[in-house]
């Protein structure tokens, strides 16, 4: 689609159509149709390179986004997140001329609606990030009670916005305004859902929301290229330009891509890319940095082909395993077994699912898009981007690939279990203290079930590095009192 450009309207459509409109007798009917050939030509070449320059802005911009580290890329994501909520609620906002009489506080209240559920999602993690750096208004009562109450607080804004709105339905507008109402919130719910599983995505490592936004920004190009040279039967009806030929083309690109950057990703040093960072304490204004070891995913093991079939023996023949094997007398039992594994790393395999659902499943994002522009009668959401339209039309398939890219990291990347995956995402925004409460809570909660806590946490607590020894005694005395309490 970065090459291809945005909308689905056919170009041709969208051009002046002026075709024998030329005065009378100034020129035969075959020099006007030469007229408006060129000129549809140089309309083309104009908008092509329109496209060409957004995108590598658009390129740039990303780059050096990533660049900058998780706290930048994790603020980007909210911007394009607030970005797509405004397109979606100027589908049908009324004009300004009217705003005063038919569309009262028409943006105001949806915004406030906005920023209430904003506050609600990452109000409490960005406050808590703010304390781990140790800025000392963080320490103030009332910067307190907003960690503490924060669900509350977001509750009582999103009341007054409630209040707000119902005070200022207006006879004669009553369409538009709970038009807008519901656009608001299904929006939120898209935004809101989509954006905080990619911050959670991030900080899991940056390879999680760089590889499934690369497979999705190659299948929609190649889709496009494929289907503009070999396109005939179409996919969908929301979309004419799209094509069988394109979907299965862009699907086969895709699916190579996925496997060239797993193996990159298990061949190279790239600590930045695969290594998790659950907290930003460490982090500066602008640049963010993440260093580990290489973690098992992205390391290289045998993986023992199953036996007894013909497929293996052709596999194993076709990559030449058997060769090194191969003795005087033929291959022995150790050799062919020997032969028979094949190295891999398990986020080669991640790398195929999440291409799979890039090729089949994302590009519906875009035609629910599509759907959604026609039922609203535009080519586009909007104009920010000059030859691409809004960051809705960049983004469609985007927002659904990373809620997939979360749901399937959890329950088959992470070590722990799914819904422990999920609490420890959530106890990550909580402050020292609340982790220690939440601790003591716990080790009251196995002591009440028998359950010995203190040796359970003992070999965990004996790893402490020197930095966590204060954190690590205070989460020792906390298992003691909730195991002094039970008894």
């Amino acid at each position: 689609r970065a090459v291809g450009g945005g909308g689905d309207v056919d170009e041709d459509v969208l051009v002046s159509g002026c075709e024998g409109t030329g005065s009378a007798g100034a020129s035969t009917p075959a020099a006007t149709m030469d007229n408006e050939e060129t000129k549809k030509r140089a309309k083309k070449k104009k908008d092509h390179a329109v496209r060409m320059f957004s995108t590598w802005m658009m390129t740039a911009t990303i780059l050096t986004v990533l660049y900058c580290g998780h706290i930048a890329l994790c603020a980007f994501v909210f911007m394009c997140g607030a970005a797509i909520f405004g397109e979606i609620l100027n589908l049908r906002a009324p004009p300004d001329a009217s705003r005063g009489t038919t569309g009262v506080h028409f943006r105001t209240v949806n915004w406030g609606f906005f920023t209430a559920a904003s506050y609600f999602v990452y109000g409490k993690s960005v406050l808590a990030h703010f304390s781990e750096q140790g800025y000392a208004i963080m320490d103030t009562r009332a910067v307190q009670l907003l960690m503490r109450h924060h669900s509350f607080i977001a509750f009582c804004m999103y009341v007054v916005f409630f209040l707000a709105f119902v005070m200022t339905l207006r006879a004669g507008a009553y369409m538009m305004q709970f038009g807008a109402f519901a656009r608001a919130h299904i929006a939120l719910l898209l935004v809101l859902l989509s954006t905080s599983m990619t911050v959670l995505n991030i900080k899991n490592g940056l390879v999680w929301f760089v590889l499934p936004a690369t497979l999705v920004i190659i299948n929609d190009s190649f889709a496009y290229l494929v289907g503009r040279k070999f396109g005939k039967t179409k996919l969908v009806a929301l979309s004419p330009n799209k094509t069988v030929e394109g979907f299965i083309g862009g699907a086969v690109f895709t699916v190579l891509t996925a496997s060239l950057c797993a193996w990159a990703l298990t061949k190279l040093e790239l600590p930045q890319l695969y290594c998790p960072k659950p907290s930003f304490s460490d982090c500066g204004v602008l640049l963010c940095r993440a260093t580990c070891e290489r973690p098992a995913l992205f390391t290289q093991t045998l993986l023992q082909l199953p036996p007894g079939h013909d497929l293996v023996l052709k596999i194993r023949d076709a990559l030449g395993l058997a060769a090194r094997f191969a003795g005087r007398g033929g291959v022995t039992a150790e050799a062919a077994a020997a032969a028979a594994a094949l190295k891999i790393a398990p986020i080669q395999l991640h790398a195929l699912s999440l291409a799979l659902f890039a090729s089949v499943i994302a590009p519906f994002g875009g035609f629910f898009a599509s759907g959604l522009k026609r039922a609203f009668e535009v080519k586009d959401f909007a104009d920010l981007i000059p030859g691409h339209g809004g960051v809705t039309d960049r983004m469609d398939c985007q927002l659904l690939m990373a809620v997939f890219t979360y749901v399937y990291s959890i329950n088959f990347v992470a070590a722990h279990a799914p819904d422990v995956e999920k609490l420890m995402a959530l106890a990550a925004e909580l402050s020292i203290d609340e982790r220690t409460e939440l601790l003591t809570e716990l080790a009251g909660a196995l002591v009440a079930k028998g359950v010995d806590a203190a040796a359970a946490l003992a070999p965990l607590l004996s790893k402490a590095p020197p930095a966590a020894e204060a954190v690590a005694h205070a989460a020792g005395e906390a298992v003691a009192a909730a195991a002094g309490a039970a008894a």
